[in-house]
């Protein structure tokens, strides 16, 4: 797949480099970790943490400045930490998220975890989220969700993150829980830091897949 942008083309390579799914490359070699789109723009998270976004102007995305253009994302965890993956989501302001799953292992005891951070628009600088408010963020979809109500029981509520235990932990097979999970689908209560596995049941299209608002996940 190819996208022109500004007379360069981005192409979409198969599964070489850090994910099995593949990798952007766009003008000048540039590597893209993730990206996701908010009405009209295209935002791309840069292998080199900075995040870039273009409008569409007959069919083709152009190239523009944002609040992010010159301030790279910069974390640096324990030694305890090891980050697996890095995303990006869009809330419904438009602001811009970057959310990391980590491993927490203390002690060799391991803690699976969700960081999420935002630009403060004063300082410029990436800052810790502990809330994301009434929203829910389905992780590596690249968007936020409101949520009617704050609880919809079974572990579905607000202020929690979505996901699929491969998408986010490539060893999620060896954990010595794994095979107590009812589901591969897990949610993330970001204000304790735990995690809940659902039956598929209420909330799950499958074992592999998120169902929300019709639509899957």
């Amino acid at each position: 797949m190819e996208l022109k942008i500004r007379g360069d083309k981005v192409s979409f390579k198969g599964g070489e480099k850090s994910s099995e799914y593949g990798y952007m490359v766009g003008p000048s070699g540039l590597d893209v970790l993730d990206m996701a789109c908010e009405k009209s723009k295209l935002y791309l998270f840069t292998s080199d943490y900075h995040i870039k976004s273009f409008y569409f102007y007959g069919g083709s995305p152009i190239e523009e400045e944002n609040l992010y253009s010159n301030h790279p994302f910069n974390f640096v965890g324990e030694p305890s930490e090891s980050v697996w993956g890095r995303k990006i989501a869009i809330r419904r302001s438009g602001e811009v998220l970057i959310v990391l799953s980590l491993k927490e292992k203390v002690k060799n005891k391991e803690k699976l975890l969700f960081y999420i951070f935002k630009m403060n628009l004063e300082s410029c600088k990436w800052e810790r989220v502990y809330s994301i408010g009434d929203e829910i963020l389905i992780y590596g979809r690249g968007v936020t969700i409101p949520l009617a109500l704050k609880d919809l029981g079974h572990g579905i509520k607000s202020d929690s993150i979505y996901f699929v235990d491969e998408d986010v932990w490539p060893d999620h097979k060896d954990w010595p829980d794994h095979k107590d999970h009812v589901s591969n689908c897990g949610v993330f209560d970001i204000a304790t830091s735990k995690i809940k596995w659902p039956k598929k049941i209420y909330f799950s299209f499958n074992k592999n897949q998120w169902f929300v608002r019709g639509v899957a996940y």
